[in-house]
């Protein structure tokens, strides 16, 4: 199942990203360079696993709707009425 791993790998970044940002508050000054490009990358490998996780879910919906196009049932949401 690689979006879990991908959803688990998302909120492991994001964990260590506030793990350093506390240490950059209370770490010395020749430290904190260091700190903030960890920072920095961290960050950047986020990011690059939420714009994983968006196309993953986009092209799974877009499978979705050409599926429903091609075997010509309606939407899913017109499927389920939510009136009451």
């Amino acid at each position: 199942m690689e979006s879990a791993a991908d959803l688990h790998e998302a909120r492991v970044l994001r964990a260590q990203i506030e793990i350093r940002e506390s240490e950059l508050r209370t770490s010395r000054s020749e430290d904190r360079v260091l700190i903030a490009e960890e920072i920095a990358r961290l960050k950047r490998d986020y990011r690059r696993a939420l714009a994983l996780q968006a196309d993953a879910d986009y092209r799974r919906r877009r499978a979705i709707w050409r599926a429903e196009q091609e075997d010509g049932s309606p939407p899913a949401r017109s499927r389920v009425c939510a009136c009451a």
